[in-house]
C-alpha cells in the first residue's frame, strides 16, 4: 500500500543525491526546529507535494494507522506533565499519576509534538513516493556496496519467506495434507514439514544467489553500472535550496531562536523579526521542488532549462 509507483511525475525525476539530501535536510530541520508555525508551514509544503505525487489516498489511509500513536501522545502529555502557569483543570489524586493537574502549556505542548511526529512521518512517506528504492540502493552503491547488496537482500527476506510460504502450503493442501491438527501439539506437528521444506528452500536460495554473485565477478575490481543517473540543473537548483535552508536553520539554532518555549507560560509567537524571516525563507527553500513543478507545466522556458 506505501511502495514507490513509477507514475512518470516531474518530483520522480529529480537524481537520487538530490531526493536524499533534500529529504535529509527536512528531518535534521524538524528536529532543530519546533516552533509551531514551521511545522504547520512544513507540514502545508509536504501536503502538497504528496498531492503533486499523486499519492494523497494512500497518505490517508497512512495518517489514520497512525491517529492512536499521535492521540496518545496528546493525552498522556498532559496527564504526566503539571508544568505551566494556566490551569485548566485540577483531578484527584490516583495511585500512580498522583494529583493530575491539567494545564494549558502542557496540552499545546502535546499537540506540537504530535504535528512533529506527524511532519517527521510525512517525510518518509515524501520519500518514499519520490524515489524508487532500486535507485536509491544503485547510487549508495557506488559508495558502499558491500553495505547496500547486505541491505537489499535482507529487504527482500521476509517477502521471500512469506511468498514461499504460501506456495508451500497450498502445495502441500493440494496433496491431502491438513494443517488444522487438533490442539497445539497438532498445530506444531501439521506445521513442521512445512517449515522444514521452507528452510530447505531457504538454503538453496541462499547457494543459488551466492553462485549468481560469484559468477558476476562480485568483489573482483571495480564494478560496472547498467544504468547512469543524469545529474540535471533543477538536481543543482533543489541541493542548493536545501542546503541553504540548512544554513539557516543552524544560524537559527546558534542564535538560540529555534524553538517555541511552551513553560513556564505561552511567548509570544515570535521572538523578534529575524525569527520570522528565517522561517519565512526555510519554507519557501524546502517548497522549491514544488515550485519547480509548477513551473515545469506552465513555464516552457523554465521546462526547457532545467
Amino acid at each position: 500500500m506505501f511502495y514507490y509507483k513509477d507514475k512518470n511525475l516531474f518530483l520522480q525525476t529529480f537524481h537520487p543525491a538530490a531526493v536524499l539530501i533534500y529529504t535529509g535536510v527536512l528531518l535534521l530541520l524538524v528536529l532543530l526546529l519546533n516552533h509551531p508555525l514551521f511545522l504547520l508551514m512544513l507540514y502545508l509544503v509536504l501536503w502538497l507535494e504528496i498531492n503533486l505525487l499523486d499519492g494523497l489516498r494512500a497518505y490517508k489511509k497512512m495518517v489514520l494507522l497512525s491517529a492512536l500513536m499521535l492521540l496518545m501522545i496528546i493525552i498522556i502529555n498532559p496527564l504526566f506533565s503539571d508544568h505551566g502557569n494556566t490551569i485548566l483543570w485540577t483531578g484527584p489524586k490516583l495511585p500512580v499519576l498522583g494529583g493530575v493537574v491539567i494545564t494549558l502549556e502542557s496540552v499545546l505542548y502535546g499537540i506540537n509534538m504530535a504535528v512533529r511526529l506527524l511532519v517527521l512521518i510525512t517525510i518518509f512517506f515524501l520519500y518514499n513516493l519520490m524515489l524508487d528504492p532500486n535507485r536509491a540502493f544503485s547510487f549508495l552503491a557506488r559508495f558502499a556496496p558491500g553495505s547496500v547488496m547486505i541491505i537489499t537482500l535482507t529487504a527482500r527476506l521476509m517477502p521471500y519467506l512469506i511468498g514461499q510460504f504460501k506456495n508451500i502450503k497450498e502445495a502441500q493442501q493440494t496433496r491431502g495434507v491438513k494443517f488444522e491438527g487438533k490442539g497445539i501439539y497438532g498445530s506444531i506437528r501439521a506445521y513442521y514439514s512445512l517449515l522444514k521444506i521452507l528452510l530447505i528452500n531457504s538454503l538453496d536460495n541462499a547457494f543459488n544467489i551466492a553462485e549468481a554473485i560469484q559468477s558476476r565477478g562480485y568483489g573482483s575490481g571495480l564494478r560496472s553500472y547498467y544504468t547512469r543517473e543524469i545529474f540535471r540543473p533543477r538536481d543543482a537548483a533543489v541541493m542548493t535550496a536545501s542546503c541553504v535552508a540548512f544554513l539557516c536553520g543552524v544560524a537559527m539554532t546558534v542564535r538560540g531562536i529555534n524553538a517555541y518555549n511552551f513553560y513556564p507560560g505561552l511567548e509570544m509567537i515570535f521572538s523578534n523579526l529575524v525569527q520570522l524571516i528565517l522561517i519565512m525563507l526555510i519554507v519557501l527553500l524546502l517548497a522549491f521542488p514544488g515550485l519547480l513543478n509548477w513551473g515545469w507545466h506552465h513555464w516552457p522556458y523554465l521546462r526547457w532549462k532545467i
